[in-house]
């Protein structure tokens, strides 16, 4: 698998499943970085995301989702 222009070998798959664009695919890869791949029949196209990026984008939402409405600015 290539991923930003770097190679990186995939050495188990640890989930699969299917959607009505096609299958997807959770990695573990050689360097031990976990990616999805997401395969589009339709369009020919696989996407590749690395699974840290996906965890820490939830953790921002699930902090901000859990943010207080009173901020303190320091006055």
């Amino acid at each position: 698998m290539v991923w930003q222009g770097r190679r990186y070998p995939v050495v188990g798959i640890e989930q699969r499943w299917r959607t009505p664009q096609g299958p997807g695919f959770r990695v573990e890869t050689e360097p031990g970085i976990p990616f999805e791949l997401h395969y589009s029949e339709r369009e020919n196209v696989w996407t590749i995301q690395p699974i840290a990026a996906l965890e820490f984008g939830n953790r921002d939402r699930d902090k901000q989702e859990g943010e207080s409405d009173h901020q303190d600015h320091g006055d």
